[in-house]
């Protein structure tokens, strides 16, 4: 429990110093702090772990701090758009995004007829769940369209779609082939995460400089409807609210110890493949595709807390969970735990410094942060090729706002026009 206050403390000055608690290191903080806390508890029969573990978190919790103050002191510069929301929606590509969101709802439609199945005949979201997760052996070619599209869409589009929607500015055909591939999406899959994160999202977006009592109303709606998904999911996976969420939070820490001390037995190490994993992985999966495979022992270590199982309660074993941390331990053990969360610090608040202000990029790229830092109690979510594409996206469906300045400031008045 100790170190889950020391966490506290840290993600209180850092709030402080940034007056918002809505930024990605505060809630990288809390969200380790709640994992901490909670397993110390060792609720429901939990079983010790090595308190290795929790010294990896200090560290890498104290070292994010340092990251995230240094980028504040020196990383601030001036906005560029006084009003945050003033003149940008014509930066956004929203024809773009609305026939990509189409295409991602026919590939959808084919890569996940095996969950459609299991809806239509009558089957549960938990046998849905575990149909997604294997794909319920569907055609592989279909599979990898899916994640390598449909996936980094939904990662980038969410922001967009709640940055539009909360501004009173949506576009009506984004808006509803976005709710369409979202809807679709939660019913062949049964996960959760987007409602916790996206709820972080709108959050930060009503504390955002000039919002208003009509966003205000809109952002309780949402948050309303991410709530009951949140609850509806979990209810109609079999499963109890209570536990479930005890297990989500609190197993992160017991298997990031598990995974620790084998790594040290293994004396395995990846040497930043861990922390640049997102991006190699499309790298070993185009050397797969032309028949000439690379980085296997990377990805296996990588992936072992994904593929094996860990007795954590009686009768009940868990895996994935191991925090951010354990990626940057395998890279180069307590040295890349240091420099990987001072890394993630620095990047965390330079994001953090230019969401409002910068043009919709900036602020789309701020929100994407925020999802990292949700789901950091869980992954190092720059692992996942989907998000390393949905960023390589982000510069082809928003202009820049730069450029779009510039052009304003060059474009003659009307008087000298008509002069």
């Amino acid at each position: 429990m100790q170190v889950a206050l020391l966490l506290l403390a840290l993600m209180v000055v850092i709030s402080l110093l940034n007056r918002s608690i809505l930024n990605p290191t505060s809630i990288t903080l809390g969200v380790l702090a709640l994992s901490t806390g909670l397993a110390s508890l060792r609720l429901y029969g939990l079983f010790s772990f090595d308190p290795i573990a929790e010294s990896i978190i200090l560290a890498g919790g104290a070292s994010l701090f340092v990251g995230a103050v240094i980028m504040r002191r020196f990383g601030n510069t001036v906005a560029l758009f006084p009003d945050p929301d003033a003149g940008q929606d014509h930066l956004i590509r929203y024809r773009v995004l609305t026939v990509a969101l189409v295409a991602a709802i026919v590939v959808m439609m084919v890569s996940r007829a095996g969950q459609i199945g299991i809806l239509l005949g009558g089957g549960s979201l938990a046998e849905v769940r575990n149909s997604y997760l294997g794909y319920g052996g569907n055609d592989a070619t279909i599979a990898l369209v899916d994640r390598l599209f449909v996936g980094p869409l939904m990662i980038l589009a969410l922001p967009i779609f709640l940055w539009s929607l909360l501004r009173g500015k949506i576009n009506v055909g984004f808006a509803v082939s976005f709710a369409s591939v979202v809807l679709l999406n939660q019913l062949t899959s049964g996960g959760r995460f987007i409602f916790l994160y996206a709820g972080v999202m709108v959050l930060a977006l009503l504390a955002r400089p000039g919002a208003t009592r009509r966003h205000n109303t809109w952002a309780k709606a949402i948050l309303v409807v991410l709530a009951v998904g949140v609850l509806g999911f979990t209810i109609a996976r079999g499963n109890s609210v209570l536990f479930e969420a005890y297990t989500y939070f609190a197993i992160p820490v017991p298997l990031l110890a598990h995974w620790a001390t084998t790594v040290d037995a293994m004396g395995a190490q990846t040497f930043g493949a861990g922390f640049a994993y997102g991006g190699l992985t499309l790298l070993f999966r185009a050397s797969e595709l032309v028949g000439h495979p690379i980085g296997s022992e990377i990805s296996t270590l990588v992936a072992l807390p994904q593929e094996v199982w860990v007795d954590l309660l009686p009768g009940r074993h868990f895996n994935a969970f191991v925090t951010l941390f354990y990626y940057f331990y395998l890279d180069f053990g307590w040295v890349g735990v240091v420099l990987g969360a001072l890394a993630w610090g620095f990047i965390a608040q330079w994001s953090f410094n230019r969401m409002w202000g910068f043009g919709p990029r900036s602020t789309i790229f701020g929100l994407l942060m925020l999802q990292v830092a949700v789901l950091s109690f869980v992954r190092w979510e720059f692992t996942n090729g989907s998000l390393i594409i949905a960023l390589v996206m982000l510069p082809l469906v928003i202009k820049s706002s730069k450029r779009a300045l510039a052009a304003s400031e060059n474009r003659p008045s009307s008087s000298a026009q008509e002069s």
